[in-house]
């Protein structure tokens, strides 16, 4: 199992960005709220406004005309922003899907199929939601069952759970691109389920930690019945 996790850095190599769209922007601590013994990381520790790791190609990305591709060009409230150098952000772009095409090989070389965990978190005041999970995947997901393992387990603990709502779809390795043996799933959590207004890990940070970690068993025991 490999967890992508691209939106948790803060390193904006000096390039001025606001505190607001940080705030805002910033998947807080998911680099360490998603944890399982059985996984290999993928870690981007640049912000998403130096690169955005989660889109595709500018060329093909639908948000690149809206200022949200690989490098944003627009902030979160609209304004134009300026892009010093691109050529050096692709290159960390390009850096981070070299590592997960490398990952996702080296575990293919022992067992038979890779997931893949896309791993979020996202506010309330990003898309007037009361939704506490997220569960998103692609067009040609198959794995209902584990997905509905995964569903029952968090409304049984009292959860909202959304799916494919309010995000949607789940990356996959671009050299995996159509290859069954490759399985992709994205997990968003509501940041007010363990993130203070301040910023901080709230007092319900351990469980919902604890609670993540319960679904990454449930992923890496169907990945192991391949």
């Amino acid at each position: 199992m490999i967890l992508n996790i691209p939106h948790s850095g803060t390193d904006t190599l000096d390039r001025i960005v606001s505190q607001n769209d940080i705030k805002r922007g910033t998947d807080w601590f998911t680099d360490k709220l998603f944890f399982h013994t059985n996984t290999d990381c993928v870690i981007q520790k640049h912000s998403r406004f130096i690169v955005d790791c989660e889109r595709l190609p500018d060329d093909i990305e639908p948000l690149n005309k809206e200022g949200y591709g690989i490098c944003y060009t627009k902030d979160f409230d609209g304004n134009d922003i300026i892009v010093p150098n691109k050529f050096e952000m692709i290159k960390l772009y390009n850096q981070h899907h070299k590592q997960l095409n490398y990952e996702t090989r080296k575990i293919l070389c022992y067992i038979p199929v890779v997931f893949v965990v896309d791993c979020h978190s996202f506010g309330d005041d990003q898309n007037k939601s009361d939704i506490d999970f997220c569960l998103g995947f692609n067009a040609d997901f198959n794995n209902f069952d584990m997905l509905n393992k995964m569903k029952n387990y968090l409304e049984n603990k009292g959860y909202k759970v959304g799916i494919n709502n309010p995000y949607t779809n789940a990356i996959v390795p671009n050299q995996f691109y159509g290859d069954s043996d490759v399985k992709s799933i994205m997990i968003e959590v509501n940041k007010r389920l363990y993130l203070t207004k301040q910023i901080q890990k709230s007092k319900d940070y351990q469980k919902t930690k604890n609670t993540i970690t319960a679904l990454l068993d449930i992923i890496s025991k169907t990945e192991q019945s391949y």
